[in-house]
C-alpha cells in the first residue's frame, strides 16, 4: 500500500485536503479540512461538530481524504458547482475523481477538544495515487515559505531608502507567515526555514538601525 509519506505528510505538519462522506440519504458530501498525522499511519481531523463532514464520519465511521492543490477543487468544495465523485474501494465513503491521490479512512476513536469542536484519529486502510509526482498534500506553510522568500529579496534592498516603509510592511507580512508555519507546521523543515529567514531580516534590520 501506498503510504502517507508518499502523499508527502510529513508528521505534526497540518495538510489542506478536501475530506468526502456521504449524507444520511446517501449523497456525496465534501468540505475543506486540515489534517494531520503524528505516527505516519493514522489521520487526525478536528472537524467543528455542526459540520455535515463531522456528522457524516460519526454515523458511516469512514471517510476519504482527497489529495489535491487545485483551487478549483477546494472552491467548489466550499461553494458549490460541478464535483465529480466515484466509489471508493473498501471504506464507505465516495472520492473525488479529479484529486491526485486518495486515503480511505476508518473512524478509529473521536474525542471533545471543546464543546463545538472534535478531534477524530482515523486508520488509513488504502491510498492510492494518480501519479507519484503529482500527488503531494497542499501545507499552507509551503505557501507561507515561498512568499517570504520572495518578499525577502526586497527587504535587503528597500531598507533605509525610498521605500524604507514598503521594507517594514514586508518584514510584518513575513513575521506573520511565520506565526502561520508555527501553527500549521511547527517543528518540522518549514518552521526551520522560517526560524533561518527570520534570523536574516533581524540582522538586516540592526545594520539598517546601526
Amino acid at each position: 500500500m501506498t503510504s502517507l509519506e508518499e502523499l508527502g505528510f510529513l508528521k505534526g505538519c497540518i495538510y489542506e485536503t478536501i475530506v468526502s462522506t456521504y449524507d444520511s440519504d446517501g449523497k456525496p458530501h465534501a468540505a475543506p479540512m486540515g489534517a494531520l498525522t503524528t505516527d505516519g499511519e493514522k489521520i487526525v481531523l478536528r472537524p467543528f461538530k455542526t459540520t455535515r463532514t463531522y456528522q457524516n464520519i460519526i454515523r458511516n465511521h469512514a471517510a476519504v481524504m482527497n489529495i489535491t492543490s487545485d483551487p478549483i477543487l477546494f472552491y467548489r468544495s466550499v461553494f458549490g458547482g460541478d464535483l465529480k465523485f466515484k466509489e471508493s474501494h473498501m471504506v464507505n465513503s465516495p472520492a473525488l475523481e479529479e484529486a491526485d491521490g486518495w486515503a480511505e479512512l476508518v473512524l478509529e476513536s473521536g474525542r471533545d477538544l471543546s464543546r463545538d469542536r472534535s478531534e477524530l484519529t482515523l486508520n488509513v486502510v488504502r491510498v492510492e495515487l494518480v501519479s507519484k509526482r503529482s500527488a503531494k498534500a497542499y501545507s499552507r506553510a509551503v505557501h507561507a515559505i515561498i512568499e517570504s522568500v520572495i518578499h525577502a529579496t526586497r527587504i535587503p534592498i528597500f531598507l533605509g531608502g525610498e521605500k524604507n516603509d514598503e521594507a517594514l510592511r514586508l518584514v510584518e507580512k513575513v513575521r506573520d507567515y511565520r506565526n502561520l508555519v508555527e501553527r500549521v507546521a511547527p517543528n518540522t523543515v518549514y518552521s526551520k526555514l522560517m526560524d533561518d529567514l527570520n534570523g536574516k531580516i533581524t540582522e538586516w534590520l540592526r545594520r539598517n538601525e546601526g
